[in-house]
């Protein structure tokens, strides 16, 4: 039988893992430019970003796997919202640069 408390709660840790993956891409996307060793940051960037996801996925796991599709569904969902959201921010910021690039 499925516990909706439990899937609720995947769901939430799925959007709360979206959020921090995703988010962390675009933070770190961000700062390479700045940073020492760009390729060190991004890789270090990823290694963590990833570790944080399966480990909490694999807890999920835990409770079921329809509970951590739930989550993983979540994340997508995340990853959709934020893409529409920054993606278009950046793309209307970015208009007049790349402009000036190719013409």
């Amino acid at each position: 039988m499925i516990n909706w408390l439990e899937i609720a709660a995947s769901v939430l840790g799925g959007c709360c893992l979206g959020v921090f993956y995703f988010g962390g891409l675009w933070w770190t996307i961000g700062r390479t430019q700045s940073a020492g060793h760009p390729v060190m940051f991004y890789l270090a960037s990823l290694l963590v970003r990833s570790f944080v996801v399966l480990v909490s996925l694999f807890l999920i796991l835990q409770t079921g796997v329809i509970a951590m599709l739930a989550a993983m569904v979540a994340m997508i969902g995340v990853r959709i919202v934020l893409v529409r959201r920054v993606g278009l921010a950046d793309h209307v910021n970015a208009g007049p640069i790349l402009k000036s690039r190719t013409g």
